[in-house]
């Protein structure tokens, strides 16, 4: 390997450390990897016995097969067992949980329905997975504290970048508004203290 001229010592002295710390995060990521395949096979068991109970459970205005995940009966089953496995769906393990298995529960049920089918029976609409969480993980209420008006906007952004389908529901829409407004308000406000700053 050549090594810039200048600086070779300390191009050495980094070249190692580098090199250590490498070493150091290689056993880590590995653990990682392996980790997010079991979460991921955990998450596709979950999903299948939630498709499995859409099965049992009856739409009711179609007396169909509740595919979506609405009747009463079903998400009151998920709910109990959510809260059975201890799982706080609001924190970050639960939020991680049940996106993991609305995308297994989606997948799965178009593989056995295929796309046009469900979308026929209007089961691919937007939030058509949602209902794998006690109540729907995207209806989310507008906050008075700004923080969480912006934690809820960066959820609701990072959701719009990785799904396309996603439509965010109007509570959460309400919330970026807000989030928007704050800014706007603290640009202002920033503008106007430089102004007079400079005067």
């Amino acid at each position: 390997m050549v090594l810039p001229a200048v600086g070779n010592g300390r191009c050495l002295e980094l070249q190692e450390r580098l090199t250590r710390a490498i070493r150091e995060a290689i056993p880590a990521a590995v653990k990682a990897e392996r980790a997010e395949t079991r979460a991921d096979s955990t998450y596709r068991a979950i999903a299948d016995v939630l498709v499995a109970l859409r099965h049992e459970f009856k739409a009711s205005d179609t007396g169909a097969p509740d595919l979506r995940g609405r009747s009463v009966g079903y998400r009151m089953v998920v709910r109990e067992s959510y809260a059975a496995a201890g799982v706080e769906v609001d924190g970050p393990i639960g939020k991680r949980v049940t996106v993991g298995v609305a995308y297994w529960v989606r997948k799965l049920l178009l593989e056995q329905y295929g796309e046009r089918a469900l979308s026929e029976m209007g089961v691919l609409r937007p939030y058509s997975f949602a209902s794998v969480t006690p109540h729907s993980f995207f209806d989310t209420p507008v906050y008075d504290d700004p923080d969480e008006t912006f934690s809820n906007v960066v959820g609701v952004l990072n959701r719009l970048a990785i799904d396309p389908n996603f439509i965010p529901s109007e509570d959460a829409v309400r919330s970026v508004l807000r989030a928007v407004a704050i800014l706007e308000s603290k640009l202002a406000t920033a503008r106007s203290q430089a102004r007079v700053g400079v005067a």
